[in-house]
């Protein structure tokens, strides 16, 4: 049985509407809460979604190489919630919609054509009419520029080995500067730190690890270096130790990316 046309035209008005979503979603609430938005701004029943989620495909290696944001793996009631959320509302969302009824409300008439489409139940053309009507408002609120701005983003892709192997020379680097007790320059570090997905549900374990080399190293560079402090220094990267930390975590980095599949992959 071929699938109906009202459903491909439908699922093609879905895929519009959540992606548009999602990616505002995504942009606004980084802008106004930082990075990591989600750990903070999401309510406990949305982030144990996110988490089982996201660990599921951590486990599998991130499948074709291709990392989500969480906001990927919110339900869609999801996304009313965080509009209508006071502070959320008043902080951003008031600045792209004039009645907070409209917007959330949109969305929840949505929802249960999007259930029937993902379920392969035979979508009506008033259904289809609901999802291009939102969509068309949507566009109106953000603009068409911003709205198409925001479809090209799912197929960016977030370049982790990167930023990590960069990482992983700036470790390097370190264990030189050991030698001469020098401070430990951190601009892939400060870089590291800004990246939504260095988080324990992208990385798992290895998150900790890095996590306590950044601390590590923060210590080590807040040492006072003034004549005679030498010694204190080689102490504290004994009794630490520090050196032995930095090669594992060095370790750790290059096991990670070898076995992270590449995009495409």
């Amino acid at each position: 049985m071929p699938v109906p046309e009202s459903n491909k035209a439908c699922y093609a008005a879905l895929y519009e509407l959540e992606t548009i979503v999602r990616e505002f979603l995504l942009e606004e609430l980084s802008r106004a809460y930082g990075s990591h938005w989600y750990r903070s701004r999401c309510d406990p029943g949305t982030l144990q979604r996110v988490e089982r989620g996201m660990t599921g495909d951590r486990i599998a290696r991130w499948p074709q190489g291709q990392l989500y944001h969480p906001v990927y793996y919110m339900n869609f009631s999801s996304y009313a919630a965080l509009i209508e959320t006071s502070a959320h509302w008043n902080d951003v969302f008031r600045n792209f919609f004039s009645r907070k009824d409209s917007i959330t409300g949109l969305l929840r008439a949505i929802e249960p054509v999007r259930n029937k489409v993902a379920h392969n139940r035979v979508a009506t053309e008033p259904e289809l009419s609901t999802v291009a009507n939102a969509t068309t408002m949507l566009r109106e609120c953000l603009g068409n520029a911003k709205c198409e701005a925001l479809l090209a983003r799912p197929a960016r892709f977030w370049d982790i080995n990167d930023a990590l192997s960069r990482f992983e020379r700036e470790l390097t680097a370190a264990l030189n500067a050991l030698r001469t007790q020098t401070p430990i320059l951190s601009e892939a570090t400060d870089d590291l730190d800004s990246q939504w997905w260095f988080d324990e549900l992208v990385m798992g374990d290895l998150y900790e690890r890095l996590r306590h080399t950044l601390a590590m190293i923060e210590a080590y560079n807040n040492l006072p270096r003034s004549y005679g402090s030498a010694y204190t220094i080689e102490k504290w990267c004994a009794d630490e130790s520090f050196a032995s930390a930095i090669s594992s975590a060095i370790s750790c980095i290059r096991e990670y990316v070898r076995v992270l599949p590449k995009h495409g992959d």
